[in-house]
């Protein structure tokens, strides 16, 4: 297609999904206009004149047939190709549509690959006739500034066509022919009579002959007639000429002129022909959409042959591919041969392997015809067509949902000839369209068996949503009580290492849960892809910290390669992304027993979008090309050589090559048994701004290595007295659970198994800070419970907890009153931070100090020189922190060592000690290496930051101090730094 211009497609329907959908199929390659009515469409088109429309059928105001009949009428928007986009099946519909002018059909539901094909066929064929049409300005531009040839004869009276009458022809007319002189060309009525073809010759001589013996002057001498050049070919020429008259009107002399009209006459054949040709196409779609499931076969023959002749050739043919017991093949399942005695039959259900010609491969599966003469094809190629006398041929691919699904084949028996491009390109449409047809009947088939199949997904998703409640209940207990009861102290070893296999083994048996229930989505076409701003930065660090703690006691070496200029904020969808990453970084360590493994990422720009590469190598056992070969099929695992079992189901690679397609990604997969493996992941995401992560979060992000492993996190819970919660749960292991979960935030906790009593001890005036829901409960279920709450006047947070993964989307609950969503088993990591969100941080300020004067202080110590900073820092943390001064620098390791701060804050202005020499005796002291450092500096932001970062701080604040920025960093890393200690 012209990269400098595109061409532009109406797309005219009432309905908004169906717009969109073909403007994002169209829109790359298509200025894309859009009309939701019938009379707006014909508006439209008569300003815009689009190159192509798609019309829908069914519409209010209009409809399709309607609004095609007007388009017809007019003679700015007659020409335009029209497309009908229809969900109906009825062949009359489609004959009414046709007999109207329609150009072709698209049915729904739409596939984009049919789209695009359909539309650029159009394109192709408006391409031809622009061509053709340029081509007849340009000839007749080229034939009026023609020298003209000049011819003259003295009339003979009794015999004016006598061969002896002397003609004069000037050089011109020589040159035309291609002859030099007299002598290769004499002035005789011979050498022009005698060059005369065959057909011509008689109409010719009588045109001169009425015109010469005419006294009415009434006959114009005017023909057009072929003349042989020296060469030995014919060319059309149109001779014009006038006759001198004497006495009585008798004709004294003739002259005239000769004009070469060769190639604008070869031209109007074509255009002749090219109508031809598309008036067979038309009656055959005609054919073919009128007949029934019995008359196809015979129809399929009749519409081949109106192809056949309009062409003028003498066998027409169908091959399907399909795969035998011998191999793929291409079988003959429809023919028309003429009745010429030289043609040779070739039997239907012959059959021709696959890879037997070599030279149509390569053109066929980039969907290029093969044309021209037989014997301009590769010497093996020929015998089979000279068996059968073809000389010449034209061989087109048929595609059906991009797939190669078979030949339409042309051969001509009697001459070799070279056919035009317009030939091919409307015989390439033809085989579409036949194509289409010949598995038409297969289509009641199809939608009869996805009936079945989207009732079976139906039903396995609604079994699936059941198990997934009724397994995750009793799981959602092990996993609570497993958890309540490893943080009781002075428990024995073997209890700790009990509780800890039962812990993760739940959360194994929750993976699988988690894989079935993605797998039924996926087929089911339920899984959706949700793109938006992300940072891959955060994906990065989320991922590698969950994945490098599987590697466990392996002596693995993990390692991290980024390219700097990845865009720091890409538009995708993030949760998926990390699954991906996720099952194959686990993957990647479970099956390496020892060595390394490698994650590298990198993108490749173009404009605004692009693509996120992402590579895994391992050195772990990897995998034969059969193993290669069978590695994304469902519940496919292999077991290696030393026999041990492989945990998992064997569906995580199918979910995640099925998600990669749903992104329009890519997934290439490298391996050698003993060497390893290699996954490759072209993901396209285009990036949010033009930022990237640069080198120094590069490098930063790089460092994380094995020597990272850590124990998760244990959660430092803050207390919450103030808070009230409600759970409501019809299981009273669940209230246990929830109950103890909420113990250490020192919360006032009340339950109730139902719906109805929750809402009774709202009515009996009872206050609650949050009610955690369940979801699926008898009589009552969560949502409705939810509504009569919020119809009662309860505003406070109402939190859903579900079992049901497969349908309890956080959407669905926000949607229905609730204000957040936590699945089942609680994870106490994300429940802590709804009730930060929910409960403490609708406190207020002064409520919370009063808490938290209640509780351990976190210890601050201060170094500085300054006793103003000093004396200032103190008066803003009173009250809030234990804080320390150290006015002498060089103490600082004694000072740490008797009172162990939770941070510190220093300065880079001091006289006595340089900051570095601060920070090397910090670390040097501090056991953790993660003690909170806050740089108090002066300067610009960029040069402290990248000071603070030298020097080890964790955060800097720039001097004068503010208050509120340094209660807000101090409470956050101090914070930070006990939960993870």
């Amino acid at each position: 297609m012209n990269n400098t211009q595109k061409y532009s497609v109406l797309i005219v329907d009432d309905e908004n999904s169906n717009i969109m959908i073909l403007t994002k199929i169209l829109s790359p390659d298509y200025v894309v206009f859009a009309a939701k009515e019938g009379r707006s469409a014909i508006q439209a088109a008569e300003k815009y004149v689009p190159d192509v429309i798609l019309l829908d059928i069914v519409m209010e105001d209009m409809d399709g047939f309607a609004v095609l009949s007007e388009l017809k009428k007019s003679p700015k928007t007659c020409d335009i190709p029209v497309i009908f986009v229809s969900g109906l099946s009825n062949p009359r519909d489609e004959e009414r549509g046709f007999l109207l002018g329609v150009d072709d059909y698209i049915t729904k539901p739409f596939s984009p690959a049919k789209v695009r094909l359909r539309v650029k066929n159009q394109v192709k064929l408006l391409e031809q006739f622009r061509a053709n049409e340029y081509d007849i300005k340009k000839y007749k531009l080229a034939n009026d500034a023609l020298h003209i040839a000049l011819w003259d004869m003295e009339i003979i009276s009794d015999d004016p066509i006598n061969p002896d009458n002397i003609m004069v022809f000037s050089q011109e007319f020589r040159e035309m022919l291609g002859f030099e002189d007299e002598n290769d060309f004499p002035n005789q009525i011979s050498s022009w009579m005698d060059r005369l073809h065959s057909d011509d010759k008689q109409r010719t001589m009588d045109a001169f002959a009425a015109h010469i013996s005419d006294r009415t002057k009434q006959i114009e001498y005017n023909v057009e007639y072929r003349l042989l050049n020296k060469n030995g070919e014919y060319r059309y020429y149109q001779a014009l000429g006038t006759s001198s008259r004497g006495r009585d009107d008798a004709p004294v002399r003739i002259a005239g002129a000769l004009v070469d009209i060769n190639d604008k006459k070869l031209n109007e054949e074509a255009v002749e022909k090219q109508n031809s040709m598309l008036h067979a196409v038309n009656e055959a779609a005609l054919l073919l959409t009128a007949a029934g499931s019995g008359e196809l076969t015979a129809m399929i023959t009749r519409s081949l042959e109106i192809l056949g002749r309009s062409i003028n050739a003498d066998r027409v043919q169908i091959w399907q591919l399909e795969a035998t017991e011998n191999g793929r093949h291409f079988i003959h399942t429809h023919c028309w041969e003429s009745d010429k005695t030289d043609v040779s039959a070739v039997p239907l259900g012959f059959t021709i392997p696959y890879g037997a010609n070599p030279g149509w491969e390569s053109e066929l599966m980039v969907g290029r015809c093969v044309s021209g003469p037989i014997s301009n094809m590769l010497s093996a190629e020929q015998p089979f067509f000279t068996e059968y006398n073809v000389k010449s041929t034209v061989i087109s691919p048929l595609y059906l949902d991009d797939k190669l699904w078979g030949l339409f084949r042309v051969d001509d028996c009697e001459e070799e000839r070279n056919f035009s491009e317009y030939e091919v390109a409307i015989l390439w449409s033809a085989s579409r369209m036949l194509a289409t047809v010949i598995n038409k009947n297969a289509i009641a088939d199809i939608i009869h068996k996805t009936e079945v199949a989207i009732e079976s997904n139906r039903l396995k998703s609604a079994f699936l949503a059941t198990m997934s409640h009724e397994i995750r209940t009793p799981m959602s207990a092990i996993l609570g009580l497993t958890q309540i009861i490893s943080q009781e102290e002075n428990l024995p070893d073997v209890a700790t290492d009990g509780l800890k296999k039962i812990h993760n083994s739940c959360n194994m048996l929750m993976g699988i849960i988690n894989d079935l229930l993605d797998l039924s989505k996926i087929e089911a076409g339920k899984l959706d892809i949700v793109p938006s701003v992300y940072s891959i930065a955060s994906t990065i660090d989320d991922t590698v910290q969950m994945n490098v703690m599987r590697i466990g006691d392996k002596p693995i070496l993990f390692e991290i390669q980024l390219d700097e200029n990845i865009p720091a904020r890409m538009i995708g969808d993030e949760l998926r992304i990390k699954q991906i990453f996720n099952n194959l970084l686990s993957n990647a360590i479970k099956y390496t027993e020892a060595g390394k493994v490698i994650l590298s990422l990198s993108y490749i720009a173009t404009s605004n979008k692009g693509a996120l590469i992402m590579s895994i190598k391992d050195t772990g056992i990897g995998m034969t090309h059969e193993q290669v070969d069978a590695l994304f099929h469902e519940y496919s695992r292999f077991v290696p050589e030393s026999g041990r079992l492989i945990e998992g189901t064997g569906l995580g690679l199918t979910i995640t090559k099925n998600l990669i397609s749903l992104m329009n990604g890519e997934i290439y997969v490298e391996s050698e048994p003993g060497a390893g493996s290699l996954f490759t992941v072209k993901l396209p995401q285009e990036k949010a701004d033009d930022e990237v992560i640069g080198r120094e979060l590069a490098d930063s992000l790089m460092q994380m290595q094995t020597q990272q492993r850590v124990e998760e996190r244990k959660l430092v819970c803050e207390r919450m007295p103030y808070g009230r919660a409600l759970i409501v749960d019809d299981v009273e292991t669940n209230l246990y659970i929830a109950e103890a979960f909420l113990k250490p935030y020192e919360m006032q906790v009340e339950t109730a198994m139902s719906g109805f009593e929750a809402i009774d001890k709202v009515k009996s005036g009872k206050t609650y800070s949050i009610i955690l829901m369940d979801h699926m409960m008898p009589k009552m279920d969560g949502i409705e419970a939810t509504k009569q709450l919020r119809q009662l006047g309860f505003t406070n947070p109402i939190v859903a907890l579900t079992a049901n993964a497969l349908v309890g989307q956080e959407a669905m609950f926000l949607e229905n009153g609730f204000d957040a969503f936590i699945s089942k088993p609680i994870d106490t990591h994300l429940l802590d931070k709804v009730l930060n969100e929910l409960v403490r941080d609708k406190q207020p300020p002064e409520v919370l100090e009063a808490v938290r004067q209640g509780a351990e202080k976190p210890k601050v110590l201060t170094i500085n020189d300054n006793p103003v900073i000093l004396k200032t820092i103190n008066s803003m943390l009173k009250g809030l922190y234990k804080v320390s001064a150290l006015p002498e620098p060089k103490r600082v390791r004694e000072i740490m060592e008797a009172i162990k701060p939770d941070l510190i804050l220093t300065s880079n202005s001091m006289m006595d000690a340089p900051i570095m020499e601060v920070m090397a005796a910090i670390r040097e002291e501090d056991k953790s290496g993660i003690l909170p450092v806050i740089l108090l500096a002066q300067g610009s932001n960029t040069d402290l930051t990248t000071e603070a970062a030298n020097a080890g701080a964790c955060d800097v604040i720039i001097e004068p101090i503010n208050e509120t920025e340094l209660r807000a960093k101090v409470a956050e890393h101090t914070r930070d730094f006990m939960k993870r200690r």
